[in-house]
């Protein structure tokens, strides 16, 4: 934001990219997606889903063998939901920019951030 001083207005001639030259009355601005980065989020998001249901499922139907114990298979879904954040968060990426979709991004990635590392500092140092 550039601040005008009022005595500088009158060397300052403001032009607007409208019809009559006059200031915009409608302010709010949609900005599109590419279609390409459409497609490329939603098969991301395909993706990483498919990976996060396929390790959930394994280890529900193999939980009665001793590989993990019962500690680390509750970190292993906790470190799984972070990765479906990560998934909806591309997911979130394709829409069109708008303020719910900026919000949303940066909570689906810092919460998928905070569940996806946490658990594996945690599991690291255990």
């Amino acid at each position: 934001v550039v601040k005008i001083l009022p005595q500088t207005l009158k060397y300052v001639k403001l032009s607007y990219n409208t019809e009559d030259g006059n200031p915009p009355t409608n302010p709010d601005v949609h900005v599109e997606t590419d279609f390409g980065i459409q497609i490329a989020c939603i098969v991301i998001f395909g993706v990483c889903f498919c990976i996060v249901t396929m390790y959930s499922v394994l280890t529900i139907l193999f939980r009665s063998m001793k590989v993990l114990n019962e500690d680390d298979k509750q970190m292993f879904f906790f470190i799984l939901f972070g990765g479906l954040l990560f998934s909806l968060r591309a997911l979130v990426t394709g829409l069109d920019i708008t303020n719910l979709t900026c919000t949303l991004k940066v909570w689906f990635g810092h919460t998928a951030f905070f569940m996806l590392y946490g658990g594996l500092f945690s599991q690291a140092l255990s």
